[in-house]
């Protein structure tokens, strides 16, 4: 802790591990509940950057955030970020993120029980695959359903999005 403000000069994801996804049997989901806006952004995938990097217009990772940014703190000021994390497909990977002050020191940030992140993606096959869809396009029928993987699933997914409720 200091008494003088202080620079970030980096945020960082920093990888604890990385493995392929676990195999057996995939739930499809739609994301829910928040909007893709971020203001910064990290990719897992090997041999990327790890620096935090500015969301682009398109929701892609454009140039590193701290390039054209200089953000100080004072004692006992906050800031916060929303960050979306990128990660390779068929990937199990753990990560905590890691903020860098001008003095020297930094600060890592896990999750509220201290344990790392942990972001799985789709993996390339599975044993079995279920989608939460509605054949009908009524909402009286939403279920899981069957679908093969991975283009049946997200034509399932597609359908329903675009017939939506009847």
């Amino acid at each position: 802790m200091t008494k003088l403000p202080t620079m970030i000069t980096d945020i960082e994801v920093m990888i604890a591990s990385q493995g392929p996804a676990p195999s057996g049997t995939v739930v499809w989901y739609m994301p829910q509940g928040d909007t893709l806006r971020r203001d910064i952004g990290f990719d897992l995938t090997p041999g990327a950057s790890r620096s935090a990097r500015v969301i682009d217009e398109h929701g892609g990772l454009g140039e590193n955030y701290f390039n054209e940014r200089i953000v100080t703190l004072s004692r006992d000021e906050y800031l916060g970020y929303k960050a979306l994390v990128f990660a390779p497909p068929d990937s199990d990977t753990e990560f905590f993120i890691r903020i860098n002050f001008d003095n020297g020191t930094h600060v890592d940030l896990r999750d509220s029980q201290g344990e790392n992140f942990r972001l799985t993606s789709y993996p390339r096959s599975t044993d079995r695959t279920f989608v939460n869809s509605t054949p009908s396009g009524s909402y009286d029928d939403m279920g899981l359903y069957q679908c093969e993987y991975p283009a049946g699933c997200a034509w399932s997914l597609n359908s329903m999005l675009q017939s939506g409720p009847r």
